[in-house]
């Protein structure tokens, strides 16, 4: 498969299978999200693997009550460490600029 076709034949899944995720293909996924591009090249991400369950229904009820969420196994939770955007880009750093640098690591995670 090369790249355009992985991209247009991309899906949103939301049922899963309890058979377990490899741990190798999870470091692989949070090593793509780490080749993004950033502003300035700050890497501002930080990503939060969860594996428990109680957290991973939190996270579904936080997110609008996507239930569906709870039943992967592993979430990989994106993060922006907002002291270090802001300390080099101030508001429009907070604003921008880290919604930004994380969706470009996620968009290499997909």
């Amino acid at each position: 498969m090369d790249l355009f076709e992985a991209i247009v034949e991309r899906r949103s899944i939301r049922k899963f299978t309890d058979e377990p995720v490899y741990w190798g293909d999870v470091v692989k996924i949070i090593e793509a999200g780490m080749h993004a591009p950033s502003s300035g090249n700050l890497q501002n991400w930080r990503f939060v693997i969860i594996t428990d369950e109680e957290k991973k229904k939190q996270i579904a009820e936080a997110c609008v009550q996507q239930y569906w969420i709870a039943k992967a196994p592993v979430i990989i939770v994106v993060c922006s460490d907002m002291e270090k955007i802001r300390k080099f880009y101030g508001i429009r750093g907070e604003r921008l600029y880290a919604i930004q640098n994380c969706a470009a690591a996620i968009q290499n995670m997909l």
